[in-house]
């Protein structure tokens, strides 16, 4: 592993990554924060990228009609009104609309599979 995936860890930090490697200390203070900041989430950012890409497979997968929005656990009261109004039928149209995350998308996308029995 790299010393910039070491301080991804939440339990380890540039401090700790000092005590064993000090030659890596540098006097640029802001340098080593920055480097941390990014380390700590690049973890996020990767996932939230990989659930990207799998959206976009996903994008022409159709929405049943009549989907139950309403008892679907994890969505905002604004997303569920959004959805229940728009109707969407693909998982491409409800992408566009104005406020869905990544999230909502994968939430939805998740429950009709699982009710179609391809997710376990």
């Amino acid at each position: 592993r790299s010393l910039f995936d070491l301080i991804s860890y939440p339990s380890i930090d540039v401090d700790k990554l000092y005590e064993h490697w000090p030659e890596i200390k540098s006097d640029e203070s802001n340098i080593s924060e920055q480097l941390e900041i990014e380390a700590k989430y690049a973890v996020y950012l990767d996932r939230q990228k990989a659930d990207i890409k799998s959206l976009q497979e996903d994008e022409g997968f159709k929405i049943p009609q009549g989907f139950d929005y309403e008892n679907l656990e994890g969505l905002s009261n604004e997303m569920r009104q959004k959805l229940l109004f728009i109707e969407p039928e693909t998982i491409g149209h409800a992408s566009r609309i104005d406020g869905m995350t990544p999230a909502a998308l994968s939430l939805i996308l998740f429950h009709i599979k699982r009710k179609k029995g391809s997710v376990a």
